[in-house]
């Protein structure tokens, strides 16, 4: 997301909300990719990972039921702004050390 959203802002006339959709879904394939070798080499702590799941699939549905019904583009914006700057700034400072 830090990466395609912004590219997606600048190369397309899409709107925050379906920004953020696409790039979820552009993320599936390498997701499964990602786990289908980490499973094979034994990576994978199914005891602590299915409870993972089962929350953060919930919250990512209820998020996005949230910002998609009650937030306002503008804010959506503002604030995925504000986190990359955030992000940005504590990986410069952190290049100091």
């Amino acid at each position: 997301g830090a990466i395609v959203v912004p590219a997606l802002a600048l190369a397309t006339e899409m709107d925050h909300k379906t920004m953020l959709g696409t790039s979820l879904l552009a993320m599936v394939p390498t997701a499964i990719a990602g786990l289908a070798t980490h499973a094979k080499l034994g990576h994978l702590h199914t005891n602590v990972a299915f409870p993972l799941v089962i929350g953060t699939c919930l919250g990512a549905f209820l998020g996005g039921k949230l910002a998609s019904d009650f937030i306002p583009e503008q804010p959506m914006k503002f604030g995925f702004g504000l986190l990359m700057i955030v992000l940005g700034g504590r990986t410069f400072l952190n290049s100091f050390r």
